[in-house]
């Protein structure tokens, strides 16, 4: 798949330096608007999407736990007087420890998660994966017969079902997918080339072929998920400037909404001076008249100007 083109926030941009200048080897433009050829799948291992990856997986994993039980129980339930009940019993118990410590990493997590960095918490989960992998890879020793179809179909049922279903719950986190699914496939496909008749042997190639597939889909939408967590980290930083801008404008709006208080004010304050100077040279005109009015006197007045 080709790199798409990405508006890549400041807080994701790599190679910045202390003044948030964009490095000039690559893209065009500034540090506030700069485009890169951007692979989705660099993100992984940021600290930022680790914790986002972290809590969609722990939201699997409170989902995971009854289903898990409830497939094996299912299972232990039908299958239980067709296949040898010592070791489908195991197998059951097996199921149920690991539930028990999916149990314990979503409590750690919901409890003490102070304690837990993200980094930490991702690397217990991968581990807990590959036991519940190594879980499901037991229900094959469960098969009594490896020439009997029948007997098969079952186990291989139950197994492309689990790995299918982690396709899509595990999409977010490649490793942990790998790390479930490995070994059950792993495991079936050796039991199934050296145990089945040769007719049945050639059921390994499309076990294979088939696993290749969920691969590549399951890395699809790994990618998908980078892409989206990425376009949700740029919408996040649009927002953020989108509100400093609206912030910077209301600030402006409020200065500028002062001044004209102020100017208004003063303009106020000159009128009701004006107004009192026009009402005493009133009365000093009026005292005038008066006096001019009331003298018998004879007044001359001449204008030097």
């Amino acid at each position: 798949m080709k790199n798409r083109v990405f508006a890549l926030p400041r807080f994701l941009r790599s190679g910045e330096d202390e003044d948030g200048q964009a490095p000039t080897k690559s893209g065009t433009g500034n540090a506030d608007n700069f485009t890169f050829w951007v692979n989705p799948s660099d993100l992984r291992g940021r600290e930022d999407v680790l914790n986002t990856v972290a809590n969609d997986m722990y939201g699997q994993t409170a989902a995971a736990r009854p289903v898990i039980l409830g497939v094996a129980a299912l299972y232990w339930f039908a299958l239980r007087d067709s296949s040898d009940q010592s070791t489908l019993t195991l197998w059951l118990f097996l199921m149920c420890l690991v539930v028990l410590a999916w149990t314990s990493l979503w409590v750690g997590r919901n409890q003490y998660h102070s304690t837990f960095s993200e980094k930490r918490w991702m690397q217990l989960y991968t581990a807990t994966a590959f036991l519940t992998g190594c879980a499901w890879s037991y229900v094959f020793l469960t098969i009594s017969d490896w020439r009997d179809l029948e007997a098969m179909a079952p186990a291989w049922m139950l197994i492309l079902g689990v790995i299918s279903a982690c396709s899509a719950s595990m999409g977010a986190h490649l490793t942990s997918f790998m790390v479930y699914t490995l070994p059950p496939v792993i495991l079936g496909t050796v039991l199934l080339v050296t145990r089945a008749s040769e007719a049945l042997q050639w059921l390994s190639i499309a076990m294979v072929a088939y696993y290749m597939l969920l691969i590549e889909f399951t890395r699809r939408t790994n990618r998908g998920f980078m892409e989206r967590l990425l376009l949700s980290r740029q919408n996040e930083e649009l927002l953020e400037q989108v509100r400093g801008e609206v912030t910077e404008r209301e600030e402006i709006i409020e200065e500028r909404t002062q001044e004209l208080r102020s100017t208004n004010q003063q303009l106020e304050t000159e009128a009701v001076e004006r107004a009192e100077l026009e009402r005493q040279a009133r009365r000093r005109l009026e005292l005038l008249n008066s006096v001019v009015d009331s003298t018998e006197d004879i007044i001359f007045y001449k204008d030097y100007s």
